[in-house]
């Protein structure tokens, strides 16, 4: 648990968890960091945790790593911390990934840990944090959605681009709840500026079709997905606008995010399009009431944004 959501705190936190993996016998430290970074994972069909992520999550530790090295040198704190943080340093390398937990980690599990704790307390101001539930609960309805999206596409109620693009907005949102302990609300500020750049530049249907029919079937079930999606980021927005911080700038890009995917999927819309295409529309457009939206997000074990597939 983080005790200071800044980026001493985070760091500290990780190698916490961390020490928890060194009690198995001649772990490799790319065992230990998969126990860390593959803990709670509950989307079979998912991104997995091998080692390009976590090659990809070490670079995120060691940005935040930067982070308080600089301030540590802006406060003429460098002799006294520098060392430390250096230990940590070589803790996180991809070099020392095939190296044996208990060997590498003795070091930098002990006085460099305390350190980065003692950091957090004064180094950096804290942020709110979302809470384990927070983030097992989003976790849970992006493995939820995914599950849904690949039955429809087994039962061919979505086509090939439209399940391609959903699966990537997925990777996307599963991203953000990944790499939050380790760099905090920026995580989703980031995830939700990908998406939103996903969403404008690749929509998930193709240019409109001479036959009206074709495009409604890929729009249709487009726009059933978009809503859901948007739940997801309503729910986060939620619980941002409730920690009145910093992380209430995750709910200016999540309505940004709305806002362009719904701008985007007009575009390919015909005018000719049938009833059930323009409810499915007004559903996506229409905003979620506060009290409903933090309902979805926490505490339930249903996913969030999931209904059941329309009939066609």
């Amino acid at each position: 648990m983080v005790t200071r959501n800044n980026p001493a705190g985070r760091l500290a936190a990780l190698l916490d968890r961390l020490g928890e993996q060194f009690n198995q016998q001649d772990t490799y430290l790319l065992d230990a960091w998969r126990g860390v970074f593959g803990a709670g994972s509950s989307d079979p069909l998912g991104p997995k945790v091998d080692e390009h992520e976590i090659a990809r999550l070490l670079q995120l530790a060691l940005a935040e790593l930067n982070q308080i090295e600089r301030q540590v040198a802006q406060r003429n704190l460098g002799q006294r911390y520098t060392p430390h943080i250096a230990q940590v340093r070589d803790l996180l390398s991809l070099r020392l990934l095939y190296s044996v937990a208990k060997q590498v980690g003795a070091a930098a599990m002990g006085t460099p840990r305390e350190v980065l704790h003692t950091l957090a307390d004064f180094l950096f101001e804290s942020e709110a944090s979302l809470t384990e539930e927070e983030l097992t609960s989003a976790s849970r309805a992006v493995a939820e959605m995914r599950k849904q999206l690949h039955e429809d596409a087994l039962n061919n109620r979505v086509s090939t681009s439209v399940l391609s693009f959903f699966n990537n907005q997925l990777d996307v949102m599963d991203r953000a709840v990944r790499d939050y302990p380790i760099v905090g609300a920026g995580a989703f500020r980031n995830a939700s500026l990908e998406a939103v750049i996903a969403v404008l530049t690749h929509p998930p249907v193709s240019p409109v079709s001479p036959d009206v029919r074709d495009t409604r079937n890929e729009l249709e079930p487009a726009w059933l997905w978009w809503d859901r999606i948007c739940a997801w980021w309503r729910a986060r927005e939620a619980e941002a606008e409730r920690k009145a911080t910093r992380l209430v700038l995750i709910a200016d890009l999540a309505s940004h995010l709305i806002q362009g995917g719904t701008v985007a999927l007009r575009v390919f819309e015909p005018p000719q399009m049938l009833p059930a295409a323009s409810a499915v529309r007004q559903l996506s457009a229409t905003p979620v009431a506060a009290d409903a939206t933090a309902t979805s997000g926490l505490g339930s074990d249903s996913s969030e944004g999931v209904q059941p597939t329309s009939s066609q």
